[in-house]
């Protein structure tokens, strides 16, 4: 089988008309499915040129998705079916990865809901998972225990993702209404809103599945009897997709600095640790220290948290470099905007041995993830009147053996000739998972360097 790294590269600004790329087992080299005819002979050129210089681009086969007959199938698990490959190497658009989450979290739940549940449908603008519910003819329904047992189905599914998958559940005794698109077989839609249905599905099922994320599955559903108590009014629950902070968990790391200031240019060497809790679904806890040559700090967070949206809430930051003091008290908040994370502060200062012309400070860093695992950032902080500027960079490595292990470098200028440099190593303790998602779900996001938090030390 050819190198499916170097038949990404090939594919390039394509990849974003490409569904996927499959072989079976004695195939002799992939099969590519294009979105249209027309991307199928921008491709076949493409592949051409390549056969000079690789013969094993010759034997790739070019497929549409209307050779898939699609517009045939009525749910997600039925476009499975059509997926004619055991191994799928390339999924840009996350089509398959999708459905099969979504199959997967429709058949955990009827396996533990049993007649109970009627249908479960998706709508991808909304990013909601809908479950259509009815309550035995003896028995009344409670919406809030049967949504507690189907969030750790959910959350057991998606939280596999290498992409953050935000979402809303909703339960109802209602059917579904709008842009729906039925995810297993039984929730087919019969009778008069079959037709319905099926011209809409036809219509949005390869748009419904078009989004970044890509699995690997696998979770058993517990097993649960659902309990009933008296009729609600309510008919309908959405939920946030992830908790505040998925579960305890930490960090830790080490770096090598260089620092230059008025008074003091050299090498040193620091060591961080944090810890990160849950309070309740919605909120959690943050504790982080620093020890290091020029300065020892450290700081917390109360916060509020929904990882589909952002974050919000105090921080509390003491340093201490040499004579100099500086304690911190803001409030903190984050913005999550795809592959891009804002973050901003602001609040007071109390400065012992400080030269600046203000108790306040300010900060604001623009995050981007350049690639799930690696995040670029800049970002200044105003403190005592005296400005800082920060970039820096992050990567986490990807070993199999030691998975939350990545490597840091920042280096900033301020006020009163200040400038310095880090490099470092952190690892992350916990699930296996992405920077982003550990960035989002987990922990706070680091904000700027101690060092530059602390302007007071580029005049001690």
């Amino acid at each position: 089988m050819m190198d499916i790294g170097a038949l990404k590269d090939c594919i390039g600004g394509l990849a974003k008309n490409v569904y996927f790329c499959g072989a079976n087992e004695n195939d002799q080299a992939p099969t590519v499915y294009a979105r249209d005819a027309n991307t199928r002979v921008q491709l076949n050129k493409l592949f051409r040129k390549k056969m000079i210089d690789n013969p094993e681009f010759g034997l790739i086969k070019i497929q549409t998705t209307r050779s898939l007959k699609l517009k045939q199938t009525r749910s997600l698990e039925e476009i499975l079916t059509r997926v004619p490959h055991h191994s799928i190497y390339f999924d840009p658009t996350a089509t398959i990865e999708r459905a099969k989450i979504l199959v997967c979290i429709a058949k955990q739940a009827r396996q533990l809901l049993g007649s109970v549940l009627k249908g479960c449908y998706f709508n991808s603008d909304k990013r909601n998972i809908y479950f259509l519910v009815k309550a035995n003819s003896t028995e009344a329904l409670d919406l809030t225990v049967v949504r507690a047992l189907l969030e750790p189905i959910i959350l057991g599914n998606t939280q596999r993702l290498s992409h953050p998958f935000y979402y809303t559940i909703t339960i109802s005794l209602q059917k579904p209404l709008g842009s729906m698109v039925a995810v297993d077989k039984t929730s087919i839609v019969e009778r008069n809103v079959k037709r319905i249905m099926k011209s809409l599905v036809n219509k949005l099922k390869w748009p419904l599945l078009v989004a970044s994320a890509t699995s690997s599955l696998g979770m058993t559903a517990a097993k649960a009897a659902l309990p009933t108590v008296a009729n609600q009014a309510n008919t309908t629950s959405n939920v946030t997709s992830l908790p505040a902070v998925s579960k305890l968990n930490g960090w830790g790391g080490a770096a090598g600095d260089y620092l230059h200031n008025q008074r003091y240019s050299g090498l040193g060497a620091l060591a961080e640790g944090g810890v990160a809790v849950p309070l309740t679904y919605q909120s959690g806890a943050q504790l982080h220290a620093v020890a290091g040559t020029n300065l020892q700090s450290i700081d917390g967070y109360i916060f509020w948290r929904n990882p589909a949206q952002g974050l919000l809430g105090p921080h509390v930051m003491y340093t201490k470099s040499s004579d100099f003091h500086d304690t911190l008290y803001g409030l903190h908040g984050e913005s999550y905007l795809n592959s891009w994370t804002l973050t901003a502060e602001a609040g007071g200062a109390s400065i012992t041995n400080g030269h600046g012309s203000g108790n306040y400070y300010a900060e604001a860093i623009v995050n981007w993830y350049a690639q799930p695992d690696w995040r670029i950032y800049a970002g200044g902080i105003v403190l005592e009147g005296n400005g800082t500027g920060q970039v820096g960079t992050e990567y986490q490595l990807g070993l199999n053996s030691l998975p939350g292990l990545a490597v840091f470098a920042d280096a900033g200028v301020g006020a009163h000739d200040l400038n310095f440099g880090f490099l470092g190593l952190r690892y992350y303790f916990g699930d296996c998972k992405s920077l982003v998602r550990r960035q989002r779900e987990d922990m706070v996001l680091p904000t700027l360097n101690p060092i530059a938090r602390a302007p007071s030390i580029s005049h001690m």
